[in-house]
């Protein structure tokens, strides 16, 4: 049996800018993802620059934004001397936007998961503090049963 579950990402503290690659890790028979465009590549945003969208908006594939706004960032976008890399493909995604570094702002997006199946999330996130990045590799392992 298939249920749809709700995937949240969100901002929480301090953090102000953001990388995420999503994945989903689950066990065989099922091997595909069912996170949709989990590395922001789609849409495209200029290398050097960034597209924000506004609450609401369903412009980033297969995602929607919460709160105030979500920014998708090309990989080779340079602010204060940094440069923030992608983990995974070209792009990331700063989920506090870019016009109010809201951490009531993030992305959404409904899955498709089946009962009793153990799901792990994992995730690439970072924050600038001091002009300097600290990612933080992700593999914190959230574990949930599908619903």
């Amino acid at each position: 049996m298939r249920a749809v579950s709700r995937l949240t990402a969100g901002p929480t503290g301090s953090l102000r800018l953001a990388s995420l690659s999503t994945a989903l890790l689950f066990s065989p028979p099922a091997w595909a993802n069912p996170i949709v465009n989990g590395s922001f590549e789609n849409p495209v945003v200029p290398v050097a620059g960034y597209t924000n969208f506004q609450g609401g908006s369903t412009a980033i594939s297969a995602w929607q934004v919460v709160g105030v706004d979500a920014a998708v960032v090309g990989g080779a976008f340079t602010q204060s001397g940094i440069t923030f890399q992608a983990k995974q493909g070209a792009q990331w995604v700063d989920l506090a936007g870019v016009t109010s570094n809201s951490t009531t702002s993030g992305l959404t997006q409904d899955i498709a998961t089946i009962a009793g199946r153990l799901y792990a999330l994992s995730f690439y996130v970072g924050s600038t503090d001091d002009g300097r990045f600290l990612p933080y590799d992700g593999r914190s392992e959230h574990r949930r049963r599908g619903v």
